[in-house]
């Protein structure tokens, strides 16, 4: 079950492998997956039902008498939540098994005869198409695509499948070329229709997504011309990321994916100026996406406040959208940004214990207790919280089925000749096929805690091809050898080993971990002065569980501040920990005063890895710390 099928497009440079074929037994993601199956999604399907979700489509089928509740996007939560049991079903059982099945029968006596499918619509007997903008009609139609999609690699079964088919067939005959204009204020169904022709081979689906890609920016405007929605210039023409950050990602993972099957020249060139506008100027350094609270978008260049926004859900859809980049044209810049976001802005999103989540992620938190609700949906702040399901839901089952999307990007392999590539690192044997040859793959590693990685190749039999391996480029100093002997190795490539592979074939990577010292282009203005802390791929927080008493905001990190690590199994499910001293302004601060002044003692410093932040007591947090 491949998370995204570019094995028949003609211009994607590689595939992935079906997630059923990669082995996951570390001792970082593992438990995060099994905490995943066993706690999230049972637990996020009695929130859809406790919150009237699943309610909504008996509603609606006429199996029970009341009114909609909720938000009018609420439908996509339980698709969403549908694909995530559907990924998970491909590795393992999944306890929720049957409830998947009874939700997809219900969905099935929901849907109406000319194949729309959107509970909110139906209740309250709305006029369908009429509410592009705000109604998420088609966005809400994606998620079930996808949910679909993914439960037929899975499953084999065509129930879900047919919905989605059937919903995609009566768009087709409403909207196009000669019909209706029109496309969804949020984007996402482009990359699940395109997904669905992949699947089908039926390309009036493929047409569909095309002509909802083109009628963005097209004169007269449908949504005059507005930058929150991407409306503002045509697709191949727009240079910057613009707008609510969810859209803008979920709207350059369809293009890509456009790309894919037609190697078009002028929107790929349209996508990498939009992917270097992003990384050199409007991305934190979690990986996270959109700073503006108020709209959750992107603001101006280097406008990265750090009561920041960066919502699960646009870190999730970056990953989605360099995930289909990677595929294209094989650059390990696209699996690196992957990386950062997936160690930090993603996970940040979900607590340990997987039952609360984050909306927004901020990169500071100055209050003692909980932060309060900067928007509607930004509810929790640093108290991670469930009520997420009593109003916008749509960050909880994104993160749920984050974790199958992770397991197929681990690995994926060459079209055009024999090829391998490792994309992330986590302990583990993957049964592949390389051109025709069967190939076991184990990963030993502590990654991202330690940074020794032992790759074993085994091919049934001996077997000529090239092992491609990430080398990161957060990486100084990196080390290669192949059955001991030393490979020139430089940090974000891939390094290409080609050889006949043998039995017992052993690759060993040892990517140095210091602690590193960040700073931030002088424009970001908010964090002048200041230095974060870097391990490997983490970015590290101070959070006031490890400071008793203590202002975290008074806080400083002496120029020549000596560190050390240590791991601490029985800490936030183990964490290796950053460890130091630093020092702490002395008596009550003024709202100015003179420069040079201030007085400090030493304190002792420790130092978490962001993603674990909020897992304990209330307090403040800080990436970003000043420094003398």
């Amino acid at each position: 079950m491949k998370i995204v099928d570019t094995s028949k497009s003609r211009y994607a440079k590689l595939e992935g492998f079906g997630i059923n074929k990669i082995g996951i037994a570390d001792n970082f993601w593992a438990p995060k997956i099994e905490v995943n199956r066993r706690i999230s999604l049972p637990h996020q399907y009695r929130e859809c039902e406790r919150t009237g979700r699943v309610d909504n489509f008996r509603v609606a089928a006429g199996i029970k008498k009341g009114k909609f509740k909720g938000i009018y996007f609420n439908d996509s939560d339980v698709h969403k939540l549908m694909e995530g049991v559907s990924l998970d079903l491909a590795v393992k059982d999944s306890p929720i098994r049957k409830l998947l099945e009874d939700f997809i029968s219900l969905a099935a006596k929901t849907q109406q005869t000319s194949g729309y499918l959107n509970t909110y619509f139906m209740i309250n007997k709305e006029k369908i198409w009429k509410h592009l903008v705000w109604g998420h009609e088609i966005y809400t139609a994606g998620h079930m695509i996808q949910a679909a999609v993914a439960h037929h690699r899975v499953t084999g079964k065509d129930n879900y499948l047919n919905i989605a088919r059937k919903w995609a067939d009566g768009a087709s005959e409403y909207f196009g070329p000669g019909k209706h204009r029109g496309t969804c204020g949020h984007p996402e169904a482009e990359m699940a229709l395109i997904e669905l022709y992949r699947e089908t081979g039926d390309k009036k689906y493929f047409n569909l997504a095309k002509f909802f890609l083109e009628e963005r920016g097209k004169k007269p405007f449908l949504f005059n011309g507005d930058t929150d929605l991407q409306d503002h210039l045509p697709i191949r023409e727009q240079k910057t990321m613009v707008g609510h950050a969810v859209r803008q990602l979920y709207l350059c993972s369809g293009e890509a994916d456009y790309c894919a099957e037609t190697g078009d020249k002028k929107m790929l060139a349209a996508l990498k100026r939009q992917w270097d506008n992003f990384v050199n100027s409007k991305m934190y350094l979690t990986g996270g996406a959109g700073s503006n609270y108020s709209h959750e978008s992107f603001e101006e260049a280097y406008q990265l406040p750090n009561r920041a926004y960066a919502e699960t859900c646009a870190s999730i859809a970056s990953f989605m959208w360099n995930w289909r980049m990677f595929l294209l044209e094989a650059n390990a810049k696209y699996t690196d940004l992957m990386e950062t976001v997936m160690y930090n802005g993603i996970l940040s999103g979900m607590s340990l214990n997987g039952k609360r989540y984050f909306y927004a992620n901020p990169l500071e938190h100055k209050a003692k207790g909980p932060l309060k609700a900067a928007t509607v949906q930004a509810v929790g702040g640093n108290q991670r919280t469930s009520k997420h399901w009593d109003g916008t839901a749509c960050c909880p089952p994104n993160a749920a089925r984050f974790f199958g999307y992770f397991r197929g990007s681990i690995y994926s392999r060459a079209k055009t000749k024999p090829g391998l590539f490792i994309n992330f690192y986590a302990a583990g044997t993957s049964k592949l096929n390389i051109a025709g040859t069967p190939v076991e793959v184990t990963q030993k590693t502590n990654y991202p805690w330690e940074e020794k990685i032992v790759i074993s190749v085994n091919p049934v039999i001996p077997s000529k091809f090239t092992v491609s391996v990430r080398i990161p480029g957060w990486v100084k100093n990196a080390k290669c050898s192949v059955n001991g002997k030393l490979i020139k190795a430089r940090a974000g490539i891939y390094l290409s080993l080609n050889k006949e592979w043998k039995k017992d074939d052993k690759i060993e990577l040892l990517f140095p971990m210091p602690v590193e010292r960040i700073k931030s282009n002088e424009l970001v203005t908010s964090n002048a002065g200041c230095a974060a802390l870097k391990r490997g791929p983490l970015v590290y927080c101070i959070e006031s569980a490890d400071f008793e008493n203590i202002n975290l905001f008074d806080v400083v990190l002496p120029k020549n501040a000596k560190f050390t690590t240590e791991y601490r199994p029985s800490m936030l499910k183990g964490v290796t920990v950053i460890k130091g001293n630093a020092l702490l302004k002395k008596g009550k601060q003024g709202l100015y005063s003179t420069a040079g002044q201030e007085n400090y003692k030493k304190i002792k410093f420790t130092a978490i890895p962001y993603f674990a932040w909020a897992n304990r007591k209330p307090g403040m947090m800080r990436v970003w710390i000043p420094t003398t």
